[in-house]
Parts: C-alpha cells; structure tokens; sequence
C-alpha cells in the first residue's frame, strides 16, 4: 500500500535545474518560486460580491425609509412625484 522513497534529500526540480546554475532539493524549495501565478478578476469576486449586498441593503434602507417618511407624511419620495402619469394610471387609481 505505502510507497517508499529513497533518496528524499537529493530530489532536485528539472524546471529550477535549467533556470539556476545549482541545483536545488525540493524539500528546499520556497512556495512562491514554484506556484508564481498572476493575478486575474476572479480572485477580486469576494469584493464584488460584497459591493453587490452593501448596494442591496441601501436600496432596501432606502425603500423602507421612503414607504416610513410615505405612511407617515403622506408625500411621495421626490422621484416618484416627478414621474409622469403614463395612460394607464387610471387602474390603480382609487
């Protein structure tokens, strides 16, 4: 079932071989010299998300605050009273 390995301490990377002039054991090896990436949008989708929900809970504080300021005053927020009447108004007016 197990595997052995001889030699653990003289394994060496091929791909630093070509690139340094000595050679370097593996177990040597720092992460960031063998697992360079770049970095590219998805790794910023954490951020985007999270813009998206902090938008979302200002547009439902807004709604709230404007259906509260609505009930209790009785004037429409300033966008919806500059909204032209469009013709068919007429259903859902009392």
């Amino acid at each position: 079932m197990g595997v052995i390995v001889l030699g653990l301490w003289n394994v060496t990377d091929c791909f630093l071989q070509v690139i340094e002039p000595f050679l370097l054991q593996v177990i040597d090896l720092d992460r960031s010299d063998v697992c360079a990436t770049q970095r590219n949008w998805t790794d910023y989708i954490y951020y985007i998300i999270a813009g998206q929900v902090v938008l979302l809970a200002f547009l439902v504080g807004k709604f709230l605050y404007d259906y509260w300021v609505f009930k209790s005053t009785g004037y429409l927020p300033w966008i919806a009273s500059k909204m032209p009447k469009m013709p068919c108004d007429w259903v859902f007016e009392t």
